[in-house]
């Protein structure tokens, strides 16, 4: 289920669907594709079994953080526009790819769109 998201001050749509084929299929497409440096968190806050926020927590160290991330802008279909993949393994659960992208498959599930929380972690 797809959710309308802010981040660093741009709307995207936060995807969870994407299979490990899809990742390299979307991967292939972006030839500009960068590292992002330091790491990541994606918080999803629940209430009742449903998302009522989004945060993103960034560090500029690196592996503090769960997940890391690449960006770029993918050539292949437009429509997806600037891209970020973040991969980790949060809570040490299984391992998750979060998918931020301009591009909407479906309506997202989120009226309001969830902000970048001002709230980041440096040592």
């Amino acid at each position: 289920m797809p959710f309308a998201v802010k981040f660093r001050g741009k709307d995207f749509t936060l995807d969870f669907n994407f299979a490990a084929e899809d990742i390299d299929n979307l991967l292939d497409g972006m030839p500009d594709v960068q590292q992002l440096p330091g790491s990541f968190n994606i918080i999803l806050h629940e209430e009742h079994d449903r998302i009522t926020d989004i945060t993103f927590d960034e560090s500029a160290v690196p592996d503090q953080l769960p997940f890391t991330g690449v960006h770029g802008t993918h050539d292949g279909d437009p429509s997806f526009g600037e891209v970020y993949i973040f991969t980790g393994v949060p809570d040490e659960g299984e391992g998750e790819v979060l998918v931020l992208h301009s591009r909407e498959f479906e309506p997202p599930a989120n009226a309001v769109r969830f902000p970048k929380q001002e709230h980041s972690h440096e040592n």
